[in-house]
């Protein structure tokens, strides 16, 4: 496979297709855009303002406890300037507030507003469902397997020079 395509024709990306690695990663993006998808448009249903790609995954990562913008932004590997971009859209639309961190006083604290927690819990419920609808479809022990295996700690990215 170190040979270089003369194109992207089917037969190149029929090789790339296969390898473990692009599978994986390109099967990541799609579960990612498949759960992002069913947040979106199930939020819109139940009534609520359309948000972005990068709010919703601002109000994912605030959901999970994160409530300094510095480690949503570690987090979601954006820089800090974007997750600020994103927090303060949020705060206009009243999804999110920011306050001062008593603990120190140069920083903030994301925490969702009232109207923004009952926006969090539908989408709970909304993410709860697709892991349920997700189960039905590749089953519970692959399912599991696939939850264990994100949730554990993948340390430092590497470099590969």
């Amino acid at each position: 496979m170190n040979e270089i395509p003369s194109s992207f024709d089917d037969e190149a990306c029929d090789k790339i297709k296969k390898r473990p690695s692009f599978v994986l990663m390109a099967g990541m993006l799609t579960g990612f855009i498949w759960f992002d998808q069913a947040l979106q448009t199930s939020l819109k249903e139940r009534g609520y303002e359309p948000v972005s790609r990068s709010e919703s995954q601002v109000l994912v990562m605030a959901g999970t406890g994160l409530t300094r913008p510095s480690d949503i932004s570690k987090a979601l590997g954006l820089s800090r300037q974007a997750v600020n971009l994103t927090l303060k859209k949020l705060v206009e639309r009243k999804l999110l507030k920011l306050i001062p961190d008593p603990k120190d006083g140069r920083s903030l604290l994301v925490l969702p507003s009232p109207e923004g927690w009952e926006m969090v819990k539908s989408a709970v419920d909304i993410l709860d469902l697709s892991e349920t609808h997700l189960s039905q479809k590749i089953g519970a022990e692959t399912l599991h397997n696939v939850v264990e295996a994100v949730a554990k700690d993948w340390g430092q990215t590497p470099l590969f020079p």
